[in-house]
């Protein structure tokens, strides 16, 4: 007989052992099988998440750059009129220290010429509020001041 018998165990035992084996080792790679699709599944889904966000991120990105090439723009429009400013505040001061030369060179012959200094005293608060508006920035303030103490200054001239 087989040697099986000789161990005592029966055939069919032995051959339901074996079904029962391949059975597991089947069961454990079908197992093992969902898993790797289940796993890939998730990981494919993730990616396509991750895509997406990169996207949406990659938008917001050239959204981004725009609103800094724009703001980058105004910055130099600025400082180009910044420049401007600084430009007239030195013509300005430069005609202020003209002006204070010949006034300083003046001031005897404007005794003699019975100045009236009143309209003289206005002409020159006014002119120094303007200047102090000019040199604190507000240009146009400071020109609109010029432009309203000129008419006193004229009377003040004799």
């Amino acid at each position: 007989m087989s040697t099986n018998i000789s161990r005592g165990a029966p055939r069919h035992h032995l051959r339901s052992r074996r079904v029962q084996r391949r059975r597991i080792v089947v069961t454990l790679i079908l197992i093992a099988l969902v898993t790797l699709a289940f796993t890939d599944v998730r990981g494919r889904m993730e990616i396509g998440h991750v895509d997406a966000a990169q996207g949406v991120a990659t938008q917001r990105l050239a959204h981004f750059k725009v609103a800094l090439h724009e703001n980058q723009t105004d910055v130099v429009a600025q400082r180009g009129e910044l420049n401007r400013i600084d430009v007239a505040i030195t013509q300005h001061q430069s005609t202020l220290s003209s002006t204070n030369s010949q006034t300083a060179a003046h001031d005897a012959a404007i005794f003699l010429d019975d100045t009236d200094f009143s309209s003289l005293e206005s002409c020159l608060t006014g002119v120094t509020q303007a200047l102090d508006q000019i040199a604190v920035g507000e240009v146009s303030g400071g020109l609109s001041s010029l432009s309203a103490v000129g008419p006193t200054c004229k009377a003040a001239t004799p």
